[in-house]
Order: C-alpha cells, then sequence, then structure tokens
C-alpha cells in the first residue's frame, strides 16, 4: 500500500503542474528517500532552493539517506540543528552531556547562535531531579503528587505538563498497564488527563491548548515541547532487544520535550539511568 501511494504521487506530480520556488524540510532526519523524491520532484527546478534541517539525535527511525542516489546536492543544504533552543541552560547542557557520552553525533556550542542571539541562551531553571523509589507504584504517586502540587500552586498549567512512558506493560507482568495506572493516579487527584498514543483517533484529535495533562509515548509527542516533563519507565528497556543506539536516540528526544523542568524516577538502577546520572 504505501509503495503504490508513493508511486500514485510520483506519477501524477508532472501532470500538476504544481511546483514550489523554495522547500524547507523540517525534522529531515525522520525522512525517508521516499518521501525525499516526492519534496524534490514539487522543486522549480529554475530556483532550486532546498534546505534541510536535521538533528542526527533525534533519528529514532535510523533512516540515512544517500543524498547523491537522490539527487541531492548536500553543501550548504543541510542544516545539522545541535542547539536546543526550546530548554533552560541547565536542560540544554544535560542533554548535550547526554548525547555526547553515549556516543552521539558532537553537539557544538552554538557560538555562531549564541552571538545573534544572546538572550536565548540566559535562561535559567531547575536541574533535572532523577530520583530512585522503591516501586512502579511508588514512582507514579510521586507523580501524580508533583503534578497535583505544580497547578495548586499556579506554577504550571495542566496543557504544560506531560507524563512519557516508554511502554504500555511492564516486560513479564502484562497486567500492569502503565498508561492506565498514571490517569487513575491523577483523577484521584481531580487533575484531567489526556491519552494521546492511546490509539489513531487520539492523536488525531489531540490539542495542545486543551487544559489537560498529557500522558503519551515518547514517539507520539516529538515535535512538542513541555514546561514540565516526566518520564516514566527509562529503567524498564531491554537491552538485549532494543539496540543501544536507539535507546540513546529515544531518550535524547524525551529529554529535550521539557523546557523548564525534568524529572526522571525510576526503580531500577539500568545503565541507562547510571548514564543519566552521570550526567547531572
Amino acid at each position: 500500500y504505501y509503495d503504490l501511494i508513493v508511486s500514485e504521487t510520483l506519477s501524477k506530480i508532472p501532470a500538476s503542474n504544481l511546483k514550489y520556488d523554495a522547500i524547507l524540510v523540517d525534522e529531515g532526519q525522520d525522512f525517508s528517500d521516499d518521501m525525499y523524491k516526492v519534496a524534490t520532484s514539487l522543486l522549480n527546478e529554475k530556483t532550486n532552493n532546498l534546505t534541510i534541517a536535521l538533528d542526527e539525535g533525534q533519528n529514532i527511525y535510523h533512516r540515512k539517506q544517500n543524498w547523491k542516489a537522490l539527487g541531492i546536492q548536500a553543501k550548504g543544504r543541510i542544516h545539522r540543528v545541535s542547539y536546543v533552543y526550546r530548554s533552560t541552560r541547565e536542560l540544554h547542557e544535560f542533554s548535550s552531556r547526554f548525547i555526547g557520552a553515549t556516543g552521539g553525533p558532537p553537539v557544538s556550542s552554538g557560538s555562531q547562535q549564541h552571538g545573534m542571539f544572546p538572550d536565548l541562551y540566559e535562561y535559567h531553571g531547575p536541574k533535572p531531579q532523577i530520583r530512585q523509589f522503591r516501586s512502579l507504584k511508588d514512582v507514579i504517586d510521586f507523580v501524580a503528587d508533583t503534578i497535583k502540587k505544580l497547578v495548586d500552586k499556579g506554577e504550571c498549567s495542566c496543557s504544560d505538563i506531560a507524563v512519557l512512558y516508554t511502554m504500555k506493560t511492564t516486560q513479564g507482568n502484562p497486567e500492569i498497564h502503565i498508561p492506565h495506572m498514571i490517569g487513575k493516579a491523577l483523577e484521584k487527584k481531580g487533575i484531567l488527563h489526556n491519552w494521546v498514543s492511546e490509539d489513531y483517533k487520539s492523536k488525531r484529535s489531540y490539542d495542545v491548548t486543551t487544559d489537560t495533562v498529557t500522558i503519551s509515548t515518547i514517539q507520539s509527542v516529538k515535535g512538542f515541547d513541555y514546561s514540565r516533563v516526566f518520564l516514566v519507565g527509562l529503567d524498564l528497556f531491554d537491552p538485549a532487544k532494543d539496540p543501544e543506539g536507539q535507546l540513546r536516540n529515544l531518550t535524547y528526544v524525551a529529554i529535550t520535550r521539557a523546557r523548564y523542568e525534568l524529572f526522571i524516577p525510576y526503580v531500577r538502577k539500568s545503565n541507562l539511568i547510571s548514564k543519566l546520572l552521570a550526567c547531572l
């Protein structure tokens, strides 16, 4: 079906005479070769103005493009984004240390951007909180209690809070449903929530302005950011089943969703948790 859609799209573009003088591709690391073929076929050959922005640290689908085979002149067109603009300096330094310490692509200091927009880099906040608990229930109780305090004190609206989980159920115990547990804990506190990654309809109807706490997988909130982010289940990954590179990039995406404050509660001190603690 996917191949048919791509083929039909490419076959109909020449007849439509639809061409764009300039095309900007954002999140370029997520584009497949077929996606790039469609985009470049819509480009005006006379202007030939194509710009691609990508962050290799967020490449969670492990796509690698062969620019030459695609007919794309990479020099001057590919811009690798290495500075997290949305977050405080403390969160940026934390995420940069993590992606660097785990063998990710080198992160530049952003000196050129800093010279242009110095005020962007003077936004400060608390360091990430990485705390160990006795059980998953204690982790979720901590999340619900902390969100309740933030909302009651007026420090943050529900719509600016996200609880991100890594998997629906714990390995070896499918009866423990993590997003349901999170939802019930928030309900007990009188906090409205929205399980964004529940199904296709919930994703399509997601409205970030609705004053509810977002509950989601990391993948489903890619491209979004929140003032406060809670990451639940980073210690549940199985290194034998989850490739290290995939875990690194997925974790990097997760920690860079936070603009001001990041909470990482855990039960088991896994290798991933140890690496995160070392980056504090």
